[in-house]
């Protein structure tokens, strides 16, 4: 999960995003926005430990990477994770978060995890361009 800690200590969340990997060890893309845990946990990091660097003075972008593990009592228990990685710089991660936003047009809903845009039917999308009749005198012709 990507966040940024502003300058007075407001922390928001850019995304967060699930990786798969093609080999071992081998980031090969990413599932965007993340389904792996629920979204409350994330904003519970994401503050929690936004919070703790904004006192030591860190400001600005912060990447986590978490694993999930999934809970041996049962697939519809919570899932376990772990904290693997932190970064404390503006990562590839972030950039590609920052890239799908500005490509949908959308928002983030940072509660949720959900990411919406807004559908243009094809009705609302098409521009009439205005018929031209190349039998009709031009502007300016005389007969």
């Amino acid at each position: 999960m990507a966040f940024f800690i502003e300058p007075d200590g407001i922390i928001r969340l850019i995304g967060s995003f699930d990786k798969f990997s093609g080999a071992d060890f081998v980031n090969s893309g990413c599932f965007f926005p993340q389904t792996s845990l629920p979204q409350i946990d994330l904003l519970k990091v994401c503050n929690s430990v936004g919070d703790a660097l904004y006192e030591k003075g860190v400001m600005g972008h912060v990447t986590i990477d978490l694993i999930a593990f999934p809970n041996s009592d049962g697939e519809e228990m919570h899932p376990f994770f772990q904290a693997i990685d932190i970064s404390l710089e503006f990562t590839n991660n972030a950039a590609i978060c920052y890239f799908f936003d500005i490509l949908m047009e959308g928002s983030l809903d940072q509660q949720t995890g959900e990411y919406s845009i807004q559908w243009k039917g094809e009705e609302e999308a098409e521009v009439e361009e205005p018929s031209i009749d190349p039998t009709s005198p031009k502007a300016g012709d005389t007969a």
